[in-house]
């Protein structure tokens, strides 16, 4: 079978610079695209559990699970190593406004101005967090968390030293990432997902007021590019919203998946990608989150998390 998407190995001796950059488990070995349709496979200086990447002052960093590793590269130099604070099951990262934020699975947090040095920052108070998110509304200089166990909403203020409660949103049932800033609406959203229970939408505007919707559905990820937040499903259907406050099927991703992973917006190439954890090289790409091209990433692997330069 032909596909639009090409790949290949490239030269030790021409610099990285991918716009997109995915990585897999447990692996050395790491993928990355400057258009979302030719990728190129190269390696990574150690083998982790990578678990969350961001791009961020010019560079892209990754964390891993239960290590005090993480690795960062900017455009042109390679992947180098870096340290943590504590050995910790670091599940996100994320980049705002000048400052990183890493979340541990047991509520600790990292923070670091320039994604290679970092200290210990102010502790959650519950374990689960799978969704850390920057808010960029006027005025706002904000990252929220989300636990899935505790359903507890926390934000700081002060780029990750204290932390407090915004309030909650039904506990989850599953290991997802699925919230974004909507800020159009002054609004940040969630989903969860029903693995186990029905689904449903918690949305928190930026003062801190809730409301709530239902949604019955395997959603897994979203991304939000004005005017419209793109989400996936672990089966491939793909759901759009322009309120954040309730989804709409809009199709389906164009290869065969049943656990469709990540999705991320480049805004160089301006394509949403969405890659697979199957064990396959699943990918697509679309330009408006409606018409999706099947891709291949260069092998085969559980593809887990996915980044792009903004």
């Amino acid at each position: 079978m032909l596909h639009e998407g090409v790949f290949y190995r490239k030269s030790k001796t021409i610099p990285f610079i991918g716009e997109y950059v995915a990585l897999i488990r447990n692996s050395n070995r790491f993928a990355y695209s400057n258009d979302a349709v030719t990728w190129y496979d190269d390696f990574l200086p150690t083998i982790e559990d990578w678990s969350s990447i961001c791009y961020g002052d010019n560079k892209f960093v990754a964390v891993a699970r239960n290590t005090d590793t993480m690795i960062y590269t900017s455009s042109s130099t390679g992947w180098s190593i870096g340290t943590m604070p504590t050995v910790a099951d670091w599940v996100l990262v994320r980049y705002g406004n000048g400052n990183f934020i890493a979340v541990a699975d047991d509520g600790q947090t990292a923070l670091s101005v320039d994604g290679v040095n970092w200290v210990s920052g102010g502790n959650l108070g519950y374990s689960g967090t799978r969704v850390l998110l920057y808010l960029n509304g006027v005025g706002l200089d904000s990252f929220v968390t989300w636990s899935v166990q505790s359903g507890r909403i926390m934000r700081t203020n002060n780029a990750g030293v204290t932390w407090s409660g915004v309030g909650n949103s039904q506990a989850g049932t599953s290991y997802v990432n699925c919230g974004a800033d909507i800020a159009p609406y002054s609004r940040y959203t969630f989903v969860r997902p029903n693995y186990v229970n029905t689904g449903g939408i918690a949305y928190f505007s930026y003062t801190g007021s809730m409301g709530s919707g239902n949604f019955n559905a395997s959603s897994i990820d979203m991304v939000f590019v004005n005017p419209t937040a793109v989400m996936i499903c672990t089966n491939g259907n793909v759901y759009h919203s322009t309120t954040g406050t309730s989804f709409s099927l809009v199709g389906t991703l164009p290869l065969t998946s049943n656990d469709w992973k990540a999705l991320i917006y480049g805004v160089n190439s301006a394509k949403y990608v969405a890659i697979a954890k199957d064990n396959t090289n699943v990918a697509a790409y679309s330009s408006d989150g409606l018409n999706w091209t099947q891709t291949q990433m260069p092998f085969n692997g559980e593809w887990f998390v996915i980044a792009a330069k903004t």
